[in-house]
């Protein structure tokens, strides 16, 4: 995520405040309605046809938005690439979600069984499981059923573990000894994103959003550097990750005998599940864990499964026990059975560490007999984020050989999730956010040559990303395509949005538009949605103001108070869409 710091821009070349709302007010097309007519009404589109002018012939368009939180962003361009679907033939969407959850709905929108609630909650990051979005893909699924296809695509690459996966499934049915290669090298590569040892375990949570948890348990220490050791919990709910909790404050560094520690987390409505664990940092030190307890509002809560780590005990949940560089980014699974036996197996069948070993201590326990150890091994270095990169790409060249003579249409689509793997971890490696722009632009493009000719593609990303500013993703399709590509922006005046907060997900007021700002000039023309050409601003000497830089609105996955950054708009973006007041998205899950 990029953070701005907030720019006031004085132009001694500017004009009155009163000729900069003339100037938009003459230029500026209405738009009537944000919302979408119901999908058996018909509409005449009347206000969105500026945008044919604008567009032109251009067969790529990107889309954008100021935030990634925001209702009316998503309801104003659903109804536009409904008008792009109907009226330009427009017949791909984009979406900047990662590659491998789009091509289920790629799936799925073409008729696969299965749920598109389901696949929206799996785009995993909690911008894309909202309400709003999810009705976009009942659109596209319409009305491809309807014989008028829209097809809906992934182009991100952040995650690769689900192209991983991909690979590793169509390799195991065509090539065992090369299924073999790949997956150890992908092991390999994994484990640069593996700096902690991690154990969580899974609480399902009823009817509790509001209530507050406290988790406690007993830790002791040895060798441990100082905030190295942290209990942690998060409360998720049916679109994903709601909040998170951290211990305070820090447990301190050194060897300490048992000492209990707790964590309190509030469960936003709608939480369904609760994981919480122990994280050892670092490379040194062990920590072990026992006595484990729950508290709801004060009330202490049975858990599901041993949480003293002793023989004998009743059935229940069994523990799932992880390595990862941060507290869990999925839900973990539960399973049947919770025993010592259970939580040995669990132990023996996690993601392999290069720099933890976890393991039942029958020697040391606060009370009873056994506790749960994680220990810093040696020595033990992972692999660095350019070493993971290099295992990859080794990984995609005996992919290459080892299906160079294969022509099915599967093998070629095990090829792409390959180099999109590749993608995920170059991007780790890089410093800059340029290989992440280059590797969506590459995947949009695979997608139009699989599409075949006259594909007409709409990209659905922030504002950020379609800009055609130097290493954008924008500005890497306009050096491709020229004159083919238009991006239009989305922005807003007044309102609310969504966005993660140091403990979760909330809800944050949009600050007030700098007086230079094209918002506040907007703000001022009485305007409360409407499309401007930027394009006349490039030939208009009465635009002379908006080709100086001037703060524009620009939000991340972060909320936070800074909110603009310095652009001249004509050379990013073709257009502005205008929304005067705004609201927060809707998480899918959430009640009415």
């Amino acid at each position: 995520m990029l953070t701005f710091a907030l720019f006031v821009v004085v132009c001694a070349s500017d004009p009155t405040p009163d000729r900069r709302v003339e100037w938009v007010r003459a230029n500026a097309s209405p738009i009537r309605a944000i919302e979408p007519l119901a999908r058996d009404a018909v509409d005449d589109f009347a206000d969105l046809r500026p945008l044919q002018a604008l567009i032109g012939d251009a067969t790529i368009v990107g889309l954008g938005e100021a935030t990634h939180g925001t209702r009316e962003f998503t309801t104003l361009r659903r109804r536009i690439v409904h008008y792009l679907a109907t009226e330009c033939g427009f017949d791909v969407l984009a979406l900047e979600g990662n590659f491998a959850e789009g091509e289920r709905l790629f799936e799925l929108v073409r008729g696969a069984p299965g749920s598109l609630n389901d696949a929206t909650r799996d785009l995993a990051f909690w911008c894309w499981t909202t309400r709003e979005l999810e009705a976009v893909f009942e659109d596209a699924r319409a009305r491809t059923a309807s014989g008028a296809p829209l097809d809906v695509v992934g182009i991100d690459m952040q995650l690769p573990r689900a192209s991983i996966d991909h690979v590793l499934g169509f390799l195991a049915t065509h090539d065992v000894a090369l299924e073999a290669r790949v997956r150890a090298l992908y092991a390999t590569a994994q484990q640069s994103a593996i700096q902690h040892g991690t154990v969580c375990c899974a609480l399902p949570i009823d009817a509790m959003g509001g209530a507050t948890l406290r988790i406690s348990a007993w830790l002791r220490t040895e060798d441990v550097g100082a905030g190295d050791v942290q209990l942690f919990a998060r409360a998720d709910g049916p679109s994903g990750f709601l909040a998170r909790g951290t211990m305070e404050p820090e447990f301190a560094g050194g060897s300490r005998p048992f000492t209990q520690v707790s964590v309190l987390i509030g469960l936003p409505d709608p939480t369904t599940r609760v994981q919480f664990g122990v994280i050892l940092r670092g490379g040194r030190g062990k920590v072990w864990i026992d006595d484990i307890g729950v508290e709801a509002d004060g009330r202490a809560m049975p858990l599901p499964f041993d949480a003293s780590f002793e023989p004998g005990v009743e059935p229940g949940v069994e523990p799932v026990v992880e390595s990862a560089s941060a507290p869990p980014s999925a839900p973990a699974a539960d399973v049947p059975t919770s025993s010592l036996a259970a939580w040995s197996s669990a132990l023996a069948g996690r993601t392999p560490s290069a720099r933890h070993a976890f393991a039942i201590d029958d020697r040391v326990a606060r009370s009873g007999t056994h506790s749960l150890c994680v220990s810093a091994i040696d020595g033990a270095e992972p692999p660095t984020p350019e070493q993971a990169r290099d295992a990859a790409t080794t990984a995609l060249k005996a992919i290459e050989v080892g299906l160079s003579t294969t022509t099915e249409a599967a093998a070629a689509r095990a090829l792409r999730h390959a180099r999109v793997v590749v993608q995920g971890f170059t991007w780790a490696a890089d410093e800059t956010r340029a290989s992440r722009e280059v590797a969506m632009a590459d995947n949009l493009a695979w997608w139009r040559e699989q599409l075949g000719p006259g594909t007409k593609v709409i990209v659905w990303a922030h504002n950020g990303h379609i800009a055609r500013s130097p290493d954008a993703l924008g500005d890497v399709l306009a050096r491709r395509f020229g004159s083919d590509y238009v991006s239009i922006a989305t922005t807003t005046g007044r309102g609310r949005y969504r966005a993660e907060a140091p403990l979760g997900i909330d809800v944050f007021d949009l600050a007030t538009p700098p007086r230079a700002s094209i918002e506040a000039t907007l703000l001022r023309s009485g305007a409360s949605a409407c499309l401007l050409d930027l394009r006349r601003a490039r030939t208009d000497a009465a635009a002379a103001w908006l080709l100086e830089e001037r703060p524009f609105r620009f939000i991340g996955t972060e909320g936070t108070d800074d909110q603009f950054q310095p652009m001249v708009l004509p050379n990013a973006f073709d257009g502005v869409l205008w929304i005067a007041d705004t609201t927060p998205t809707t998480p899918l899950g959430a009640g009415p």
